[in-house]
């Protein structure tokens, strides 16, 4: 028997009960969010002061504004297109407008920064250095300049976690819903149907099957 082959537990992936699946998928990802936002404040509320270790206030500050970015891409997640179903925007204008207003703007953050290279939070400029300096007659040398944006402030990754708090209650309620409905159905299938279907867990998937849609139910 395996580890997971649990005696009167059987697999219940039907149509039917995708929706509660794919809220528990939101559930933990709006979970990381806010565990993420937590982290980033600790890192930020450690950082020394810059009059201190340069490299080490430098380091966190880097740590810091990855992990801000972690967290907006586990937000993202929330709302992508995929396989699992995502948060309906009816739920986005339930919120309060200052919530509304946020929630846009890590979407755009998501969609136009960190995930792809958009707008003008990251800006690679080339300059020529002329030679003489002050009376030039040639080009001396190529320079690049980098600029981006490189870390949430402390009050918007406090937004992000409040944000993903409130719409994690919101999934809850939803899933509380779900489960009475699917247990429901459970209860009207023929016994004979539910003892044929599978007992144990899905195998964890290899590497070669990362770019492979996973089946719905």
């Amino acid at each position: 028997m395996d580890a997971f082959d649990i005696p009167g537990r059987v697999d219940l992936s039907i149509k039917e009960a995708q929706w509660l699946a794919d809220l528990h998928g939101i559930d933990n990802d709006l979970r990381d969010v806010v565990k993420l936002c937590n982290k980033c404040l600790d890192l930020m509320q450690a950082l020394p002061l810059p009059d201190g270790d340069p490299i080490d206030w430098l380091d966190k500050s880097w740590l810091s504004g990855e992990i801000s970015f972690a967290a907006v891409i586990k937000y993202g997640r929330t709302f992508g297109s995929g396989t699992r179903l995502s948060i309906p925007r009816s739920w986005i204008t339930r919120l309060t407008p200052e919530y509304q207003d946020k929630h846009r703007y890590f979407k755009d953050l998501r969609d136009k920064f960190i995930a792809h290279s958009v707008n003008a939070f990251e800006d690679n400029q080339v300059f020529a250095y002329l030679h003489p300096q002050f009376n030039p007659s040639s080009v001396k040398s190529i320079t690049v300049d980098t600029g981006r944006y490189v870390s949430m402030s402390a009050g918007d990754v406090t937004s992000l976690k409040r944000l993903a708090g409130t719409l994690q209650q919101m999934v809850r309620s939803e899933i509380a819903i779900e489960m009475v409905r699917v247990l429901e159905i459970a209860k009207k299938m023929p016994l004979s149907e539910l003892l044929s279907r599978e007992t144990e867990n899905r195998p964890i998937p290899s590497n070669d099957e990362v770019a492979k849609r996973r089946p719905k139910t």
